[in-house]
């Protein structure tokens, strides 16, 4: 789900944290770094649920299985 895609990306803080803190990187570039993180697990989301993934996965299974409409109704998709 998005909030442990977020965790991925937090995880990393302490590093880029650490990375400002002794003078490897200036205080623009660490904002700028946190800030791609975040974009950079929304744009692997949106690409894994709607681009390639779950969303297009499950459209065309229904299409090919009409019974598979049934089994949706049962189990959550992705998240």
């Amino acid at each position: 789900t998005m909030p442990s895609c977020l965790g991925l990306s937090l995880s990393a803080t302490p590093s880029v944290f650490n990375l400002w803190k002794n003078g490897g990187l200036s205080t623009w570039r660490a904002v700028g770094l946190g800030v791609m993180l975040v974009y950079v697990v929304r744009i692997f989301y949106d690409c894994l649920v709607h681009w390639t993934g779950a969303g297009p996965a499950e459209h065309f299974s229904v299409k090919k299985r009409p019974s598979y409409r049934e089994y949706q109704k049962s189990v959550r998709c992705f998240f």
